[in-house]
């Protein structure tokens, strides 16, 4: 979604089938950006915010959102205070930034990931690293994270 008013006539179709709606601000692929969507997205707080609170406060469910960091440890922080101040009621972060992807990609920052814990309210979970059962424990010790989230891995080992 980039359009908060396409987001919202579109979500509305939903309820009261879903629980809750989760905007994807993590997606880094080609498609998201020649779309103008997913991590493409986060170097616009402004529109990000508008996407999340229009949501909050038109829609009968919960919103939520997953993220990705930026280099910036501030940035990173700023960018989850806002999406938590536009109403999200939960918070995934991907521990890697918009260009870290794919199989080469760098471990994600679990430390950075924990300061996001500690900098917002929200539950948050944590995202990246996780590539087996034992991962998990890990994850949640060291970045305090309410949970975890894996995808990529369990594709390949469910």
């Amino acid at each position: 979604a980039n359009d908060p008013e396409t987001f919202l006539a579109a979500a509305q179709l939903l309820p009261p089938r879903v629980d809750a709606v989760d905007l994807n601000l993590g997606c880094p692929q080609g498609i998201a950006k020649r779309g103008n969507y997913g991590s493409f997205l986060m170097d616009d707080f402004a529109l990000v915010f508008r996407l999340i609170n229009t949501m909050h406060h038109n829609l009968g469910v919960p919103i939520t959102a997953k993220i990705r960091v930026f280099e910036s440890e501030e940035k990173t922080l700023q960018y989850a205070k806002c999406v938590q101040d536009a109403g999200a009621q939960v918070l995934t972060v991907h521990g890697r930034t918009r260009d870290e992807k794919g199989p080469e990609a760098p471990l994600a920052d679990w430390d950075l990931i924990q300061k996001v814990k500690a900098h917002v309210s929200i539950p948050v979970i944590s995202n990246g690293n996780v590539v087996s059962f034992d991962d998990i424990a890990a994850c949640l010790q060291h970045t305090k994270a309410d949970a975890v989230m894996s995808a990529e891995w369990l594709r390949r080992n469910p």
